[in-house]
């Protein structure tokens, strides 16, 4: 029996040899066992697999995963983006029909067009010719003869000339660009053809050599090149056949371009949104021209002025921020979390990017997002902004902070969320007053058209805009941005008037804006048209 007096080393002593050897290497492989257990520690920590969960919470989307199973973000957008869609309600069926394949990714292109339910298209047909391509090709005709553009090169000529080109003009004032026109009839036809259907997607596929980054797809730059040039083409013909008396050309030029404006719009990425914004800016261009330079007369001023009404509304920039923009960011932490930050400019020295705890930059920037969401969806431009400011500080702070080297140590994972997110500074702000500049630009122009038919109706302008309504217009809006009337000022003989918002500085610049000298941020439509510089 057992001395109770015993501690448990002396107990081992007085035990038989035997029991005294065994205990001992029991005791040297539980320590190597402890040691092997910290080195497979370390080693995970410093070399294992990134940290992070998949969750609703951190990487927002569960489903669909990748082979490689994270989740997979192309897919999901492109989910969300094809619902309701069919070949046959698909704008994008024409307009790439119009566009040709060229632009897509020969990669891709089976699936791209598959996604859209048609072949596809021949590598040469009747495409768009854009700017560019138009001026190549003219210059390399008229290599060496006399036919080559006077005043410098092709492409300069024909953007001088569209410049000319925002007020009536016939085919003598502007020959390249009635050529360019011309040379594009055919597509142009299918664009305006798909500009009348009441959907638009265009597939996200994820390129297939980027296997963590996928929402960088090359067919994004293209729908927003060849759409600018569509818009040029439409605002510039739309002005040329006002010069020319056809007006119901005129106009359904400048419809169907602002509905191609709503369409790329409806794109899943924030791009195509503000490319959509920049169409439909085009478009209200070419509209001040015809409602002060078309000689409508009430009736067809009052109908065009209820076209633009019925049109439909641009999707929630919201939106954007909530998929596309959302997703894009967790997709980059994501990225950088398996590939380390190689090629992103990430660099805060050669820590193993294992250390990090990628939930915290999941879980930051979803919250940031959220906030973001709910800033763009506040009811009045006010609300809006303060959100916004309050947003911007806090991503100003974030880059500040993530140059604090001691952060590499103690907060590691702060850092890491503090620097992605503060790539997104200040993209975000000016694309929502963007969105503000359109809402507010669109009530001008639907003034102006209510204007235009009082005039006809008159023989002048009305000298108040409260004269408008209801008769020329159910009810004149107030500005957007000072929530106090719009400001008019029209001339004393009625033959023209001055009509402008404050804008997004909430200043009276008198009715300067920032093609103006001096630059004024008032938003404005004023006829008869004075020299750049005079308000």
């Amino acid at each position: 029996m057992s001395d109770p007096t015993l501690t448990a080393p002396d107990e081992i002593a007085a035990a038989p040899r035997g029991v005294r050897r065994a205990v001992k290497i029991l005791f040297a492989l539980g320590g190597a066992f402890l040691v092997g257990l910290v080195l497979f520690v370390v080693w995970r920590e410093m070399y294992g697999p990134p940290r992070f969960t998949i969750s609703k919470e951190t990487t927002y989307i569960t489903e669909p995963l990748r082979a490689d199973g994270l989740p997979d973000y192309a897919a999901a957008l492109d989910a969300m983006a094809s619902e309701g869609v069919t070949p046959e309600n698909n704008a994008a069926v024409l307009y790439w029909q119009a566009f040709g394949p060229a632009e897509v990714d020969p990669a891709l292109r089976a699936e791209f067009f598959a996604k859209l339910g048609m072949p596809v298209p021949p590598a040469a047909g009747d495409y768009i010719v854009t700017e560019s391509a138009f001026a190549a090709e003219r210059d390399r005709l008229s290599a060496g003869s006399a036919s080559a553009a006077p005043g410098g090169t092709t492409l300069d000529v024909l953007f001088e000339q569209m410049d000319r080109g925002d007020e009536p003009w016939l085919p003598a004032d502007a020959p390249l660009l009635a050529e360019w026109i011309q040379r594009n009839e055919k597509p142009l036809a299918l664009i305006v053809e798909g500009t009348r259907r009441t959907h638009y997607y265009r597939p996200v596929i994820a390129p297939p050599d980027d296997g963590h980054s996928p929402l960088g797809n090359d067919t994004l730059l293209a729908v927003a090149q060849h759409s600018r040039g569509v818009a040029r083409l439409l605002s510039n013909r739309a002005t040329q056949r006002l010069a020319e008396g056809d007006v119901e050309g005129a106009k359904d030029d400048l419809i169907a371009c602002h509905r191609l404006a709503r369409h790329i719009a409806q794109g899943a990425s924030l791009i195509e949104w503000l490319v959509g914004v920049a169409i439909d800016a085009m478009a209200r261009h070419g509209d001040t021209v015809l409602a002060q330079r078309g000689g409508l007369s009430s009736a067809d001023a009052t109908e065009y002025r209820e076209r633009l009404a019925d049109l439909p509304p641009f999707p929630p920039i919201a939106d954007k921020f909530d998929r596309y923009e959302r997703f894009f960011y967790l997709s980059v932490v994501l990225y950088v979390a398996h590939d380390g930050a190689e090629g992103l400019e990430f660099d805060q020295g050669a820590l193993p990017m294992s250390l990090v705890d990628w939930d915290v930059a999941l879980l930051e920037g979803n919250e940031f997002f959220d906030s973001l969401a709910d800033a763009a969806r506040a009811p009045t431009a006010a609300d809006r902004r303060m959100r916004l400011d309050e947003l911007d500080r806090g991503l100003r702070q974030a880059a500040k902070d993530a140059a604090m080297p001691t952060r590499l140590v103690a907060d590691r994972s702060g850092l890491a969320a503090d620097m992605l997110l503060a790539n997104f500074l200040p993209g975000h702000t000016v694309a929502v007053k963007s969105g503000e500049r359109t809402l507010m630009e669109t009530d001008l122009v639907q003034l102006a058209f209510a204007l235009a038919a009082y005039r006809a109706d008159q023989g002048e302008y009305a000298p108040a805009l409260a004269d408008l309504a209801p008769k020329y217009i159910a009810a004149v809006p107030d500005d957007l941005f000072s929530g106090k009337p719009l400001i008019y000022r029209p001339t004393e003989d009625g033959s023209g008037y001055l009509l402008y918002s404050v804008g997004q500085n909430e200043i009276d610049d008198g009715g300067r804006w920032i093609d103006d000298d001096p630059e004024g941020d008032d938003l404005v439509v004023r006829t008869p048209t004075p020299e750049a510089g005079t308000p």
